[in-house]
């Protein structure tokens, strides 16, 4: 009898109104569409396996399902955007149109780019070049080789070889916006300005370029010595020994002190008197005698760097000696004063293969010089406008997929392929220019969740492979973490199924024993609805067994890494997480209780290139703390984001060097693994959806430019020319456990 009464009643569910289950996962409470609310044990696991115990159509009634996701949120706007590590809730800046949930076990596909500034098609999970061939707007007007044998030819690009140092005067293409590609098998070439005519200046073997000739000086007496000799029997002869030092003034540049090489050619003469025997009727008269002697004398340079990195001479000096026995002493000749470099400024200056935006100055006669060292330079400039170039583009992509570029491990950009496949990037999109070595890798996510138009809440189903819009006036994604996992016993037709007053069509179907239907939990509802077999049923979510329990924590890992071309990074943080759900069976206060273990690493690198070389600085203290944050949000809404532990006392390893007129600087902080234990409360009602989402969070901030436009006390100021930064961070969870319950 008792058998038969369940199996009546497990009927009246199927066809007169709806079910939900206690929260004692003992008993059913059957709500009909009349109102009438019928309560029933449930029955045997015997009457259960046989599809007629109490859950009627769905077996032993509806689990709560929580899920382990790692990964990270890409978004933004047209194709290009950017990223935020995995959690339930990402919030997205207006005008977003795009946004695609990647975890950290989807298909990736990874092709290499060869060059950019090109365009490619998409074959097979590989890049087919389209070679289209851009004119060359550089030449040259007049070439000169030193210090060997070479030679440099005009064309669809410059190519020079040979040996020894080849020097080619640019014709004018100031103010034009290019970008640079050069092949560099041996050798380096460099593009230079100078205050000379260096096709005209004068170039000896083994001294270098003439930069200044003359024989102007000013001399002055550094030291005077009395000396003296004398013999037996004879009084001592006395006279003064004199130091001079010869200042030659100049105001030369060169390209280093370690490269001047500065000579004096002198002539001296003086004279004295001699006594002599000029007869016995005229006996001992005086004569004139005049002597003389020539010779070089190396000089010493005086002069500091200015702010073009060139060494400007000031004077350059040698010292010589006479005696007072010298008399009418004199010292006449030429200093000429050599750069044994090449004289010039470096403006640009590559040793291997690279390809760079650049835009060449106005006004100003440009050299570009090459030591090819028996190998062959080439060297092409083509026009490019970084704002409407197409600087990277690819067709037949999957479309609306994710995508990453990426050059050293570095994201230079990422975004969303176009609906039509396609990706088309300007210059100015894409922040990897400074790495100036060729081309990169292009990642794209084909399998991974994506969505592409207006934003409220847009919901990514990871188990159902679906996208939901919500208009409920917020610019956010939701991942659902959280579902309701309803199996079937019998066949059965779902329709019009409904979390909230949001309509799932895509779960409508027919459905057959054994079979078990995932429905996400969404923002602000407290509800599940649907017609089964054509009966309205409702499912309340406080009534699902095991609305609150423990969840184990499983390893999370998420990296993050940034990277600027043009300044200094602010910041970069990484958020590893895990969510636990309850849903609150009572008035009162729900808590979570966290134990986890956790790690983190950040570390910075900054080049600073400057005008003037100031004394390297000092490390930067370690600042950059790891934390542990616990999100809590109630019906969908965030409630608080509570910090439960913090450290910021890394294992911290500095750099700051000098590198010719750069400071690199880097700082690396890294916190080993340490246990927490937290625990949050919430005020809720019966029937609240709460959400907690536990997170190890790691932060740091960029580097301070050093001593930034302060007058040093060497002597001098330094302003800067150009920052390029990167960055990245590591935010680890090993395990753990969340504990939810009401208190």
């Amino acid at each position: 009898m008792r058998k038969e009464l369940y199996i009546a009643i497990a009927w009246m569910i199927v066809f007169t109104g709806s079910w939900t289950q206690s929260a004692d996962a003992q008993q059913i409470q059957i709500v009909t569409d009349l109102g009438n609310v019928f309560v029933a044990e449930q029955a045997s696991e015997e009457a259960n396996n046989s599809g007629q115990g109490g859950g009627g159509v769905f077996g032993n009634s509806g689990t709560f399902r929580t899920l382990d996701l790692a990964g990270q949120v890409i978004h933004g706007q047209g194709m290009t955007g950017k990223a935020n590590s995995l959690k339930s809730y990402t919030e997205v800046d207006p005008p977003s149109d795009f946004a695609a949930v990647v975890l950290d076990d989807d298909k990736v596909v990874a092709m290499s780019i060869p060059e950019f500034t090109s365009e490619y098609k998409y074959n097979s999970e590989s890049l087919e070049q389209i070679k289209v061939t851009k004119p060359n707007i550089m030449s040259f007007a007049k070439s000169r080789t030193v210090q060997g044998k070479g030679t440099v030819t005009n064309g669809d690009e410059l190519v020079f070889s040979g040996n020894g140092v080849i020097i080619a005067k640019l014709n004018d293409v100031g103010g034009k916006s290019t970008f640079l590609k050069g092949d560099i098998p041996s050798g380096t070439i460099r593009l230079v300005e100078s205050p000379y005519d260096l096709m005209n200046l004068p170039y000896e073997n083994g001294k270098g370029f003439k930069v200044d000739e003359t024989s102007k000086r000013s001399d002055s007496t550094i030291s005077s010595v009395r000396e003296s000799s004398g013999g037996r029997g004879w009084c001592c002869v006395y006279w003064m020994a004199y130091t001079v030092q010869a200042n030659i003034p100049t105001s030369a540049a060169i390209s280093s002190e370690k490269n001047f090489y500065g000579e004096f050619d002198y002539n001296t003469s003086w004279g004295y008197w001699q006594k002599y025997y000029k007869g016995f009727s005229k006996g001992y008269e005086y004569r004139w005698i005049s002597q003389g002697s020539a010779g070089t004398s190396n000089l010493t340079p005086v002069g500091a760097v200015d702010s073009d990195g060139l060494f400007k001479l000031k004077s350059a000096y040698f010292q010589y000696g006479y005696t007072s026995k010298q008399y009418s002493f004199s010292l006449s000749g030429t200093a000429k004063i050599y750069d044994k470099g090449v004289p010039a400024k470096d403006i640009l200056r590559f040793s291997h293969d690279f390809e760079q935006p650049f835009v060449f100055p106005s006004g100003k006669d440009l050299y570009l010089v090459a030591e090819p060292k028996g190998g062959t330079i080439r060297l092409k400039a083509e026009g490019f406008d970084p704002a409407k170039t197409v600087f990277f583009k690819v067709t037949d992509l999957p479309p609306n997929a994710p995508y990453e570029v990426v050059k050293n491990n570095l994201v230079g950009t990422r975004g969303m392929t176009s609906p039509s496949g396609q990706i088309s990037l300007t210059a100015n999109s894409v922040d990897l220019l400074n790495d100036i070595s060729p081309g990169g890798i292009l990642k794209i996510y084909p399998d991974s969740m994506s969505y592409r138009g207006s934003f409220s809440t847009v919901v990514f189903d990871t188990i159902n492979d679906k996208t939901l819009h919500i208009d409920d006036g917020h610019d956010r994604a939701y991942t659902a973490f959280a579902y309701v996992r309803l199996p079937f016993s019998v066949d059965a037709q779902i329709d019009k199924v409904s979390v909230g007053k949001t309509a799932i069509s895509y779960l409508d179907g027919k459905y057959q024993a054994g079979d078990a239907i995932y429905i996400p939990i969404l923002p602000n509802t407290d509800k599940i609805t649907m017609n089964v077999n054509g009966i309205s049923a409702t499912l309340r979510l406080q009534d699902l067994p095991d609305v609150t329990g423990g969840k184990p924590i499983p390893p999370v890992t998420a990296d993050n890494s940034d990277f600027n071309a043009d300044g200094s990074l602010a910041s970069i943080s990484a958020d590893a997480g895990s969510a636990a759900f309850a849903v609150a069976t009572d008035q009162g206060r729900m808590y979570a209780m966290v134990t986890m273990s956790v790690s983190g690493n950040s570390a910075f690198s900054q080049d600073v290139s400057l005008h003037f070389t100031p004394n390297p600085p000092p490390p930067p203290p370690p600042r950059d703390p790891l934390s542990v944050y616990v999100d809590v949000y109630k019906n969908g809404e965030l409630v608080k984001s509570e910090m439960v532990y913090y450290d910021d006392k890394p294992i911290f390893t500095p750099l700051n060097a000098l590198n010719g007129m750069s400071i690199i600087q880097a700082t690396d902080y890294h916190y080993s693994q340490r246990t927490v234990s937290a625990m949050t409360l919430v005020d809720v009602q019966p029937g609240d959806f709460v959400e907690f989402f536990v997170r190890t969070h790691i932060y740091a901030e960029g580097i301070p430019i050093p001593y930034s436009l302060v007058p040093q006390s060497s002597g001098g100021t330094y302003s800067i020319d150009k920052v390029v930064s990167a960055a990245t961070a590591t935010a680890k969870i090993h395990h753990g456990s969340i504990l939810t319950a009401m208190a």
